[in-house]
């Protein structure tokens, strides 16, 4: 019996050293396969650091050649260069004060709107208050059939009945003139 286990052990130990085997050289492809992912990544990565280093190295070096002529034309021109920075900048100025006298414009056409409104609502209002006031007035009562009753020698206004005696003689006024009575009971 120990015969037959031998070769089953035997083939079970053989199938266990080419299985070991096939992983090893598999996770050596894996790590082969890494290794270049890695390696191309890192040859990408040189490749761009290289790019963004001549860019700037670019930068660098058309910002020292503008700096030199802009110095260069600053010493040729001399005071040409404030004179025309000076005509840029009155220019900018003449610019925002043609903006505000332009906004100031509009502000006086709209304060005259404004007044014009204002103005015309006063003058309704003015206009109704003269019409109430009219309306008030004693001569539009007598209009509504009323009258008044004043003294005849110094045309007090008699309010009340017991301001007048038999005997007195009387205004009345009415809406289209006045007559004269005398009082004969009270």
């Amino acid at each position: 019996m120990r015969e037959d286990i031998i070769p089953s052990i035997e083939s079970i130990v053989h199938s266990l050293l080419n299985f070991k085997q096939i992983c090893k050289a598999t996770i050596g492809r894996i790590v082969e396969q890494k290794s270049i992912s890695l390696g191309m990544l890192k040859i990408q990565f040189l490749k761009t650091t290289k790019q963004i280093s001549d860019q700037i190295l670019l930068i660098d070096t058309l910002s020292l050649h503008l700096e030199r002529a802009m110095k260069s034309l600053s010493i040729a021109k001399g005071g040409q260069l404030r004179a025309s920075m000076e005509r840029n900048k009155q220019y900018m100025l003449l610019g925002i004060l043609q903006n505000k006298e332009a906004s100031l414009m509009h502000q006086k056409i709209v304060l005259a709107q404004i007044f014009k409104q204002y103005w015309y609502k006063k003058q309704q209002s003015l206009s109704h208050l003269s019409q109430l006031l009219a309306s008030y007035g004693y001569k539009e009562t007598l209009k509504r059939g009323f009258s008044l009753a004043r003294t005849h020698n110094n045309s007090t206004l008699i309010p009340r009945k017991n301001m007048v005696e038999v005997g007195d003689e009387l205004t009345l006024e009415f809406y289209d003139g006045s007559v004269t009575v005398s009082v004969r009971s009270t």
